[in-house]
């Protein structure tokens, strides 16, 4: 069998781990970090996880530790996404890959509701927001 040459993995802003494990594959070194601990019991035994709130101290790796990273669904909810972007850059490998999502703004449902006006940022529970600080949709790309 021929080693697999990305086999280091973390995904920043992992959640509940649900969509980490997909990596998962006992070649790999699957790895997540949140700014709290929302793992999944079912995904706890793949997953290698930190909690640390990587926008106020960074993350605990070292620089180009990581041949993969993953970022879900994270961004939109930063007030300075530079951060994020910094960190990310700093911890991938020169020849790593990086997949960096964000919900679709053109999406159909969120278009009319924009067209309409009643889509306003900060998007999101104001109510979650209270005890997370990351709840919101702050920009939307």
């Amino acid at each position: 069998m021929q080693k697999k040459d990305k086999t280091k993995f973390l995904d920043v802003g992992c959640g509940d781990g649900t969509r980490t494990v997909l990596f998962h594959d006992f070649e790999r070194t699957v790895c997540g970090a949140d700014y709290q601990n929302w793992l999944d019991e079912r995904v706890k035994d793949r997953v290698q996880f930190k909690q640390e709130d990587f926008m106020k101290t960074g993350l605990s790796y070292e620089d180009e530790s990581f041949d993969m990273l993953l970022s879900f669904d994270v961004i939109e909810h930063l007030h300075h996404p530079d951060v994020l972007l910094n960190e990310l850059h700093r911890l991938l490998k020169k020849d790593g890959v990086l997949i960096l999502s964000t919900p679709n703004r053109n999406r159909l449902f969120g278009f009319f509701l924009q067209l309409l006006g009643l889509r306003k940022f900060p998007y999101g529970s104001k109510e979650k927001a209270k005890h997370d600080p990351y709840a919101l949709h702050v920009t939307e790309y």
